[in-house]
């Protein structure tokens, strides 16, 4: 194996701890040959992203690497100087971190922070490194790269600014590229299109990748070599597809056995009365001027989206990054203020864009970033607790002893309520969310990619606990996400959004089994999905999707196509599934 007669990294016996002496990583040991995928898998806290920062010597405070060796272009990087490291990131070794919402400088344009590398590294002037810079964000399929180079990252999606990272890191074509979960917020045809970029690169560079990830279906496409830990320690190690489909170790067992799937749908108030109706939605935003006489423009981010919800019904919302998703959440709840269109209560106001009033009561938000959303000042009762500031029955005793009720019913009691959110696990801070969602009560919760950047195993328990919230207090969700495998465990129904358009709903299976429009097709052949097999196996397998001709007289339509003013119709299949349709002239 190249692995064996080449290695290009070499981890031996690698040891991290903190100040008091515990180790984090233990005695871990694995190879990485030109131009080979590698990965390191395991549940939040097995040491895995420590490990890929001590590649790179970006420990957090606190921790230290304390033995071993890490081998890379003739250096031992856990003795190397800050020299040699300086020298080394950005240009022959690459990274890509977990959480794209904080890991772009706010207060720089995009094109700045993407230079910033080939500028520091390259004998490049500044022209051609924007050239090469507006090159990849094309290949990572950024719409409009030349508006998006000069804009700050703070109007772009959590998607859109993964895609940012991952193609800064690319331009300077590093021979190790280390990526910590590169595709958590992206949706399926994107990761599919990134990733089999990045093997393009490995093919062509002999660059390799050491991917960090829960994403057992992804791994199994394309790692050629998996690394399991477990508390710090390599439970399994060999070929990918070897461990991840059939595991030989408990442990393992578990890990795939966590992988959600799809179950008979509990009965739910699906068909019912609508709780929220939706008409004619549209979100715009102002887009930056490019120069001072320039006239205003901007950005249609929601087109004419119109749904319902029912009581006790999970309705997702599925589509690309930047297909305006998150965008109809956030106008739910008053967050983004809609430019036309109305939302209705059975029980309650009915709101039309350019009112006074733009925030549904009873709505509440699981933000797709915890980490930014929480106040770190705050402790865990006061965070849960501040949704009830403005109910005038409850005193503020009150509330602390509803906030710290519903903390012990998500599964954070006693102590917890004291802590603050930067003791948590990314787990813990996704169940302090929910439960600021529940605390006060609401009909409707929006959930924005609530298990996103979760492992399978806490991915687990907070879809279990959703549900279990379902039941107790009769919620309603909006559940926005790109994981369709997680959609369809968790859906009653499916909205599949692409660019800023509704182009097919319906119920689940019928999304999922009998797709019609091509970019549903696209998203469900983009989505590998591992199914078990015969006793502890298990089968790694896209189910096919069959095109199926558009209605007669009507031709499906595609956003963006050039002819959006034409008219559209969202034409009924059968019951409740619909698709975008424009009339053959």
């Amino acid at each position: 194996m190249s692995q064996q007669r080449d290695p290009i990294l070499s981890v031996e016996g690698l040891c991290i701890a903190t100040r008091d002496g515990t180790r984090i990583v233990d005695d871990v040991s694995f190879r990485l040959g030109a131009g080979q995928v590698g990965a390191l898998v395991g549940q939040s806290g097995s040491g895995k992203t420590s490990i890929g920062r001590a590649i790179l010597r970006l420990l957090s405070p606190g921790l230290a690497i304390t033995g071993g060796a890490i081998r890379f272009d003739g250096h031992d990087l856990a003795t190397a100087s800050v020299a040699v490291m300086r020298g080394l990131r950005g240009r022959r070794i690459g990274a890509v971190f977990q959480e794209p919402m904080i890991s772009l400088n706010p207060s720089l344009t995009v094109g700045r922070q993407m230079m910033e590398a080939l500028l520091r590294h390259e004998r490049i002037t500044p022209r051609d490194a924007r050239e090469r810079c507006l090159d990849m964000l094309r290949r990572v399929r950024i719409a409009d790269p030349d508006r998006c180079f000069g804009e700050y990252p703070g109007k772009f999606s959590g998607g859109m600014r993964q895609r940012f990272m991952l193609a800064s890191v690319l331009t300077t074509r590093p021979a190790l590229l280390i990526a910590d979960e590169p595709t958590t917020a992206l949706d399926a045809v994107i990761r599919k299109e990134i990733m089999d970029q990045m093997l393009d690169l490995t093919r062509e560079l002999g660059t390799s990748v050491l991917i960090v990830s829960h994403d057992l279906a992804m791994l199994s496409q394309y790692s050629d070599i998996a690394t399991v830990l477990h508390q710090g320690r390599v439970v399994e190690q060999g070929d990918t597809r070897d461990i991840l489909l059939r595991p030989r170790t408990d442990y393992m067992r578990g890990f795939v056995a966590a992988l959600p799937r799809r179950v008979e749908a509990a009965p739910t108030g699906a068909g019912a009365r609508p709780l929220i109706k939706v008409q004619g939605l549209d979100v715009a935003f102002p887009l930056k001027r490019r120069t001072f006489f320039s006239p205003h423009r901007t950005l249609r981010a929601v087109k004419d989206v119109s749904f319902d919800i029912a009581k006790g019904e999970v309705v997702a919302v599925v589509g690309e990054s930047g297909s305006g998703k998150t965008s109809i959440g956030r106008a739910l709840v008053g967050l983004n203020r809609a430019t036309a269109g109305s939302f209705a209560r059975t029980d309650g106001p009915h709101l039309k864009a350019g009112g006074a009033e733009w925030r549904m009561p009873g709505v509440q938000m699981v933000f797709q970033d915890q980490h930014s959303s929480l106040d770190p000042q705050m402790t865990l009762e006061q965070l849960v607790a501040e949704p009830l500031r403005h109910d005038p029955s409850m005193s503020a005793a009150q509330r602390l002893d509803r906030a710290r009720d519903i903390l012990a019913e998500v599964g954070l009691p006693g102590g917890f309520a004291k802590r603050y959110s930067h003791e948590l696990s990314g787990g813990q801070r996704q169940r302090v969310g929910i439960a600021r969602a529940v605390v006060a009560r609401p009909s409707l919760i929006v959930a924005d990619e609530p298990v996103s950047a979760l492992d399978v195993g806490v991915q687990r328990q907070v879809l279990d606990l959703m549900m279990r919230m379902r039941d107790a207090y009769g919620l309603s969700y909006l559940f926005i996400s790109h994981d369709l495998s997680v959609v369809e465990e968790i859906a009653d129904r499916v909205l599949v959004m692409y660019r800023g358009r509704i182009v097919e709903s319906g119920p689940r299976d019928a999304i999922f089994d009998r797709p019609h429009h091509p970019y549903t097709r696209r998203l469900l052949e983009a989505t590998p999905r591992i199914f078990p097999g015969g006793g502890d196996s298990y089968e790694l397998a896209v189910p096919p999707t069959i095109a199926v001709p558009a209605p007669a007289g009507h031709a499906y339509h595609e956003p963006g196509e050039g002819d959006d003013d034409a008219p559209l119709a969202m034409i009924t299949i059968d019951g409740r599934h619909q698709v975008l349709c424009r009339a053959l002239t």
